[in-house]
């Protein structure tokens, strides 16, 4: 009974403390580059700036931002594309979102006029 009581403690002292806690940490991005490939104006519709807003919370601070869309055009028997790129910095999110909210307003009149 001993033994077993021995062997029991050890047991539960080895998983006890052989147990990582890494679970209070919080994931950070130092760099953050996103690309965004758009075939249609309905696809451009779909992109929300707003759920891009979450993806900036978890960056570091004065990290480097980077955006780029890409306008596909397959109407016709030419295959055109269009892209557009920002950078920016993190301490300066509103700016940054505000850049991203003109890019696509810019590539919407892309498609508008090339339709």
């Amino acid at each position: 009974m001993r033994y077993l009581i021995l062997i029991s403690a050890l047991f539960f002292l080895t998983f006890s403390f052989g147990q990582n806690n890494n679970s209070a940490k919080k994931a950070t991005l130092n760099n953050l580059k996103i690309e965004v490939t758009i075939d249609s104006l309905n696809d451009l519709r779909a992109l929300k700036v707003s759920d891009l807003n979450d993806l900036f919370d978890d960056v570091c601070s004065n990290s480097d931002l980077e955006f780029r869309l890409t306008c596909k055009s397959d109407h016709t028997s030419l295959s055109k594309k269009v892209s557009y790129k920002i950078n920016g910095n993190s301490n300066k999110k509103k700016a940054f979102i505000k850049m991203i909210s003109k890019l696509k307003k810019s590539a919407k009149n892309y498609y508008e006029n090339n339709n």
